[in-house]
Parts: structure tokens; C-alpha cells; sequence
């Protein structure tokens, strides 16, 4: 008897195939692509844990104004518990000359071995070899500038360049902020310290014993080092104190070897012997007389040195680097689109499955009867469905946790990979994820067909047999409208009631193109949110080239461009949370080169704040913001007047008299310029005012927007994926469908082929059910896609990057020509299975 029944259930397998291999392919797209998506985040950021970790990527740095020794590497281990590894270095950024164009450059004298903080991975040549050779970074514009053999000019010496290093210090494969020029740097050249003995230092690097245990992404790793930050600051004065006293102790012993010699040189011109000198120059040096004269060297050289250095600490993070700080941010923000489309997809993907099992159960009721009739067991009939959905589910979620996990991650790696200095991305199996979403798909699937199975062999077997009666057809909604009703042919008023009276369908279709609708269009809408970086949109806005801090006023610095002398301030605005970082523009006539849009005028008394942080603070005109600027110490609480439009960092723009309000003593420092030149012609133009010593630097609007869309372009990547798995899943739903709807329509179409029905005609039959269907889900779907769209730019907008929530009429366009396409198509393909019914056979059948 069980040979007979596994005889039946294999030969099943046939009819069914169709029906098991939609299954498989949602549920392949649908776990695909949220494990794809939720598990290239996580590769991301162990894959770049890992580098950390290899390299011994510092957790902290100090700078000081003035600077460190050697010693100071000894003397912070023993002050700070649990520094493992402490690193003094040399930095400096300056200009440097490279064929006769001056760049702006940086000079890292360092260790080199393998044991260095921030070890150097050599990428090409090798690495110096005398205190004239140099290695450089790779940064993506090094190349153009730069090769093997070249030679640089800094402070007019010529070094030679041997070789290229990767530094985790400079992640970024665009390069790192200077103070200097325009802001960006073109080089960082690397010497090796050994050469350079005796030398003060800038920077001290340190590695903490226990970090590398932390995920360096994780909150656990923040807070461990924020608990370090404080050991530091306590620590601070120790160590400051500490450096003073190693200086006066340096200038002392040339004080004293001066002083020494010139005595010796006194001595000897009176003609006092050699051995004699000897006998008492130690007694002459430790005279009250010439030790009240070397304390007075010592302090005249100390406090001409470093009388007016402020002397301060700054305490840095990894969070302070550039180009660890961006691809935090950026692998975040992949993991917040994981977030929000993966989820939807997945719910499609499950609901369809479970309408196409419903299908098979409901298809099967008479064969279910028959098993029945003849003794089997309800496990054993049940084995069926559980065979069938287990199956397709299983393998659909094993082959598309294999696209999501080493397809679908790897294409997102990749594009990291051009823009990150990662040396590679591991994929790992991330099986948590795949067995969640697995496991969760197949529960369900399997949750539906044991219910419905045993609710439908509870019944009668007679039942059963007899199969279930048709659905009875009754008035819709639109029959009460007689404007609407009365208007309709035949073939709509039909294919309405149809519509209404198999409502099941009419739910599956509209959650189905409904949602991967939403998709498609929020997709196509991320695009358009994120093209705000673009010179298009931001040029409405800002109509400045850069803004450039002065030493003085110079109405000839910018002549024959539009400029005008204004204040530009750095600061932050307080919030319950992160404080967000602005700069402050004052100037009456600074409207010719901003655009304010709220409010149209911009007078002497104006405070107008951009929207971003209105919206952080929830405040309103006329409401107060409390900022504080880097030049004043104490906070500042002022009362907006107006609140304007932007895209990229976040500004406060005054007018001149309510900054001279705020700040009497504030000087005009910067010019803000407008040449009207675009490309070479203004990169060119802003090197030739490198070396104005008028000019303290230069802050390019563009290379700002350079850095933001640097960021965007993965997820470009990943908008592509989420159209083309949008697009891909409508075919699949739809398909599915169509399938079961044309299956559970087929005495409905020989009835009309027996009534003279052409086979087009009865086609259309089914198709134009499934149009309108679809067009309501259509319709539906822009809605969804609209709302998804402003939550998924919530989500993904950070502060200084702040998104238009507006979606372009293409958009909508695209979406709806997209999905169109999948649906014709995919009806389309029934049309020769719609040919293939046989009418007789089909009128006998029960259903």
C-alpha cells in the first residue's frame, strides 16, 4: 500500500512541478536577497575588523602643541593602564613640488617595522633605504600625480619616491583633510625614523591590550575606549608636566655645553693650560654665577620658544579619522537599507508561497478523498504537502542563501573595494541569518500546509469526492453606482464580479505587485533622493567655488571674480545628543552667493539656520538654538529668524550686525568667492593661490560634495540590486498567480469555448482580470512605495547629509513601465497553456 502511495506522490511531482518551482524561485529570491543584503554589512565590518586588528590600527592618538619625545612612549605606558603599544611620530603638512606643481603634501617620519602601530603594508617597490627615500600612500589621485623613481621637493630638499604602502590610518582611498590649501591632500610621504635620530615628535599613537577583543564597530568597543579617554585625561597633566621638564632639560644641556665652551674658549685665550681647564671648568660650571646665567639662557630660549603656545592635548579617536569614520558611516547606512527592503521582500516572498501551497491543497481535494476512501492515514496523505513545500523551500532557501552570501555580498564588496583601502573582504557564512530567514520561511510554509491538509481531511470523504461548490456570485459595490455600472460592456461587468468573488486572488495579486511595486519605486526614488549631492541640484543652493581664511583683507586677492570679505566661523550646535558640527557665515551681501529660501530677505539682524538642524531640534522661527564656536569658550543661545534649505553640512548665516551683537571682538577672516570657472580651470586657479602668504586655506565646496558622493556610490550598488530583485519578484509573483488563478478558471474557460468563445477570447477572459487586478495593485503600490521611500531617507540621512524626500516624475515613469512589463510578460506566457485546455475533460472535472 505505502509503494502504491509513494508511486502516486512522485508521479505528482509532474502535475505539480510548476507550481514547486515558483515556490522554490520566491523563495530563492526572497531569502537571496535579505540574507545578501543583512549579511554584507557585518562582512564589511569584520573583514575590516580584521585589518585593524593585523595592523595594529591605534585605537587613540594624541596631538600636542608641543609635541612628544621618545621617551614620552615609556612614560605614558607606565602613567596609562593598559597601553600595550605606544608610537611617537612625526607629521607634517606642507607643499610640496612634484614637476614643478605644488601639492599639498604630508610628511610621516615613523617605524616601518612589523611590529609599528599602524603597520605599513607594502603595495608596490620597496621601502627606504637612507633619509633621502620615501614611500608613498596610494591614494587614488597618488597615482596621477606620482611613480616609482619620482622626486619630490619638500622644504627644497629632493627626496626620491621607492615604493607604495597601504596605512589602515587613511582607509579612504580619496585621501585625507589638511589644513592646508584647499583642504584635501594630494600625498603622504612615509621615512623611516631610524634615519632621523634625536628628533621631537607630534603625534603619539596608542593600541590598548584588550581591544582587539572588541569588535571595533560595536558599542562594547566605544565604551571601552571612552573609559580610556578618561584614564588619559586624568593622566593628561602628569604627562604635559613631564614634557615641559624633558624641554627645559634639553635647552639646559645645550644651554650648559654652550656656556661650557665658551668658557673653555675664554680660558684658553688668557692662556690657561689644557689639563687645567680640565681641573676647573666642572667647579666654574657649578657656580651660583654661571648657574644663575644658564637658568637665565634656559629660560629666555623656553619662553621665546614656547612663551605663547597654548599648550594643549587633543585626545583623538578612531572616530576623528577620516577614512575609518566613513566607512563606519557607510557600512552602516548599507546596513540600514538591509534594514527596511529586505524585511517587505521577504514578506512577499512568504505570502506567495503560502497562496501556492493553499493551491496544490485546494487542487487536490479529490485525490485527498480517494487516499482517503481507501484507508490511508492522514500522516501518510499529509506526507505529501510537507514533501512538496518542505522541498521547494529547503532548496529554494539553501541556493539563495548561497547568491545572497557569495553573490549578492561579493558585488557589494566589490565596489568597497574601489573605494576603501580594504586588502580584501572575507565572505563569511553568516548562518545565523540564513537559519533565521530559513528557518522562519520553512516553518511557515509547512505551518500552512499541515492546516490546511488536516482542516480538509476532516471532512467527509462523500465531500471530498464530490468537490467543493463554486463560489456564488453576488452583487459588488460597483453595481450600486448605475453612472459607473450601466457604462460597462459585458466583458468588465463579468470580469469585475469575477474580481470580487474571488477576493483570495484579488488580496494575493495587490499584496504581490503591490509591494514589489513599493520596491521598485522606492528604489528608483533612493536615487533621485541621493542625486541632491550633485552639482544640479546644489548649485540652486550654493553658488560659491570655495571659501578662503585670510591673514588679512586684500581687495586685490580675488580681483576680476565675485568675492566679498566675510566672518567664517567653525562651532557646534548643542543637542540632547550628538551635537552637530556647523560653520557660521556672516556677510550682508552673502545672499549673492548662498541661496536662502526661507526667508526671501536677509537683513544686518538675520539668524537663519539650515533645515537640518531645525529638524533635529524641532525648533521653529522665532524659537532659540544654544552653539558654541571653536574660538570663544563659553556657549552662545540665540533666537532663529528663519530657517532655509540644504543639502550638505550644516550652517548658521548671520547678518553683520547681529554677529557684532553676539561677538563684538569678531574679525572678518575669509573671502567667499565666485569665478565662474568649472573643472582644470578652477583646480588650476585655487593651486596658484597655494602659495599666497595671505591665504591660510582654501575650502572647496566641491571637494566636500566629492567626499559625500564617495560615500553614495555603494549604494548605488545597492539600489540596482534592489530594482532588479524588484523586478524579478514581480515576474515570479505574478507568474505564480496567473498559474493558480488560470488553474482554478479552467471549467470557466471551456464553458466559454463551448459557447463559441474564440481562444483569444477566452484568454482575454482570464488576462483582463489579471490586468485590472494589477492595475489596482499598481496603483496601490505607488502609494506604499512613497511612504517607504521618506522612511527609508529618514533612516539613511545623517548629520551633514541631508536628503530630498522628493521621488522625479521619471521615477514614477520607470516604475510603472517596469512592472508593467514583468506583468504582460509573465500573463503572456500563459497563453498557450490557456490553448491547451481540452474542453470536454475540463467540463467533467469537479471543480
Amino acid at each position: 500500500m505505502k509503494k502504491t502511495y509513494f508511486k502516486y506522490l512522485f508521479s505528482s511531482f509532474k502535475n505539480d512541478l510548476t507550481r514547486i518551482l515558483a515556490i522554490f524561485l520566491i523563495v530563492f529570491l526572497g531569502v537571496g536577497f535579505v540574507v545578501g543584503l543583512r549579511g554584507s554589512s557585518p562582512d564589511l565590518t569584520r573583514s575590516a575588523n580584521q585589518y585593524y586588528i593585523d595592523s595594529k590600527f591605534n585605537d587613540m592618538y594624541i596631538l600636542s602643541t608641543i609635541g612628544f619625545s621618545k621617551t614620552d612612549e615609556k612614560t605614558f605606558k607606565d602613567i596609562i593602564d593598559g597601553a600595550k603599544y605606544v608610537q611617537a611620530e612625526y607629521l607634517n603638512d606642507s607643499y610640496f613640488t612634484i614637476d614643478g606643481k605644488i601639492i599639498e603634501g604630508r610628511e610621516n617620519i615613523r617605524p616601518m617595522d612589523d611590529d609599528s602601530i599602524n603597520k605599513l603594508s607594502l603595495y608596490e617597490g620597496r621601502f627606504p633605504a637612507s633619509k633621502d627615500e620615501c614611500v608613498a600612500l596610494t591614494f587614488s589621485s597618488t597615482s596621477k600625480i606620482i611613480k616609482i623613481g619620482s622626486s619630490i621637493y619638500i622644504n627644497n630638499e629632493e627626496k626620491k619616491v621607492v615604493g607604495f604602502v597601504n596605512d589602515p590610518f587613511y582607509l579612504c582611498s580619496n585621501g585625507d583633510a589638511t589644513n592646508v590649501g584647499d583642504g584635501n591632500l594630494d600625498v603622504v610621504t612615509y621615512f623611516d625614523e631610524k634615519f632621523f635620530p634625536d628628533m621631537n615628535y607630534s603625534v603619539l599613537r596608542i593600541v590598548y591590550h584588550d581591544s582587539y577583543r572588541l569588535n571595533s564597530f560595536s558599542s562594547d568597543y566605544s565604551k571601552y575606549i571612552n573609559e580610556k579617554i578618561n584614564l588619559v585625561s586624568q593622566g593628561k597633566q602628569q604627562m604635559i608636566s613631564k614634557r615641559l621638564e624633558d624641554i627645559k632639560s634639553t635647552i639646559r644641556e645645550e644651554a650648559t655645553k654652550a656656556v661650557k665652551e665658551s668658557i673653555i674658549q675664554s680660558l684658553e685665550e688668557i692662556g690657561v693650560s689644557t689639563e687645567e681647564i680640565s681641573n676647573i671648568i666642572d667647579g666654574i660650571l657649578a657656580s651660583e654665577a654661571v648657574q644663575n646665567q644658564i637658568n637665565a639662557e634656559v629660560d629666555n630660549i623656553f619662553n621665546e620658544q614656547f612663551g605663547n603656545v597654548d599648550v594643549k592635548w587633543y585626545v583623538l579617536t578612531r572616530d576623528e579619522i577620516q577614512g575609518a569614520r566613513m566607512f563606519k558611516e557607510d557600512s552602516a547606512k548599507v546596513g540600514l537599507v538591509a534594514d527596511v527592503f529586505p524585511i517587505f521582500f521577504y514578506l512577499i516572498a512568504l505570502l506567495v508561497s503560502m497562496a501556492s501551497m493553499t493551491r496544490i491543497i485546494s487542487k487536490d481535494r479529490q485525490n485527498m478523498g480517494t487516499l482517503k476512501s481507501l484507508g490511508y492515514k492522514k500522516g501518510l496523505i499529509l506526507l505529501k504537502y510537507v514533501i512538496f513545500g518542505g522541498s521547494a523551500t529547503l532548496l529554494g532557501a539553501i541556493f539563495g542563501s548561497i547568491l545572497g552570501n557569495y553573490g549578492l555580498t561579493w558585488v557589494i564588496s566589490y565596489f568597497y573595494l574601489m573605494l576603501y583601502n580594504l586588502p580584501s573582504v572575507t565572505l563569511y557564512a553568516n548562518v545565523g541569518i540564513f537559519s533565521f530567514y530559513s528557518f522562519l520561511m520553512l516553518a511557515m510554509v509547512l505551518l500552512i500546509s499541515i492546516v490546511l491538509s488536516l482542516g480538509t481531511l476532516k471532512e467527509n470523504t462523500s465531500n471530498l469526492l464530490t468537490g467543493k461548490a463554486p463560489i456564488a456570485g453576488k452583487k459588488i459595490l460597483l453595481e450600486k453606482i448605475p453612472f459607473l455600472w450601466n457604462h460597462l460592456s459585458f466583458k468588465f461587468k463579468s470580469s469585475f464580479r469575477n474580481i470580487f468573488r474571488f477576493k483570495k486572488n484579488l488580496i494575493m495579486v495587490i499584496l504581490g505587485i503591490g509591494g514589489c511595486t513599493g520596491l521598485l519605486l522606492t528604489g528608483f526614488g533612493l536615487s533621485d533622493s541621493m542625486s541632491v549631492v550633485s552639482d544640479e541640484k546644489n548649485g540652486e543652493i550654493i553658488k560659491y567655488d570655495f571659501v578662503a581664511r585670510v591673514n588679512e583683507e586684500d581687495e586685490t586677492l580675488f580681483e576680476g571674480y565675485d568675492n566679498s570679505f566675510i566672518y567664517y566661523l567653525d562651532g557646534d550646535v548643542y543637542t540632547k545628543n550628538e551635537n552637530i558640527p556647523i560653520s557660521l557665515i556672516s556677510g550682508n551681501d552673502i545672499k549673492k552667493f548662498i541661496n536662502l529660501d526661507k526667508p526671501s530677505e536677509f537683513n544686518e539682524n538675520s539668524i537663519v539656520i539650515t533645515d537640518q538642524i531645525a529638524s533635529i531640534l524641532d525648533v521653529t522661527v522665532g524659537e532659540k538654538i544654544v552653539f558654541c564656536l571653536d574660538a570663544y569658550e563659553e556657549s552662545f543661545q540665540v533666537a532663529i529668524t528663519g530657517i532655509t534649505k540644504n543639502y550638505l553640512n550644516n550652517y548658521i548665516y548671520f547678518g553683520e550686525n547681529a554677529l557684532n551683537t553676539y561677538f563684538p571682538k569678531a574679525k572678518k577672516n575669509a573671502y567667499i568667492v565666485r569665478t565662474g570657472l568649472n573643472g582644470d580651470e578652477l583646480s588650476n586657479y585655487m593651486n596658484s593661490l597655494k602659495m599666497n602668504e595671505k591665504i591660510i586655506s582654501i575650502s572647496s565646496f566641491s571637494q566636500t560634495r566629492d567626499s559625500y558622493i564617495m560615500i553614495l556610490k555603494n549604494l548605488d550598488a545597492i539600489i540596482l540590486l534592489v530594482v532588479f530583485f524588484s523586478g524579478a519578484l514581480i515576474a515570479v509573483v505574478i507568474y505564480n498567480l496567473t498559474d493558480i488563478i488560470i488553474s482554478e478558471r479552467v471549467k470557466d474557460i471551456a464553458t466559454l469555448r463551448v459557447n463559441g468563445y474564440h481562444r483569444l477570447e477566452a484568454y482575454n477572459f482570464i488576462s483582463r482580470e489579471l490586468f485590472i487586478m494589477s492595475f489596482i495593485g499598481l496603483i496601490i503600490g505607488i502609494f506604499f512605495g512613497m511612504w517607504l521611500h521618506n522612511y527609508a531617507m529618514s533612516l539613511l540621512s545623517s548629520i551633514g547629509l541631508n536628503f530630498s524626500l522628493t521621488i522625479e516624475p521619471l521615477s514614477y515613469v520607470y516604475t510603472i513601465l517596469l512592472a508593467s512589463f514583468f506583468i504582460i510578460f509573465s500573463i503572456l506566457i500563459f497563453y498557450p497553456k490557456v490553448r491547451r485546455i481540452h474542453m470536454a475533460e475540463a467540463l467533467k472535472s469537479s471543480e
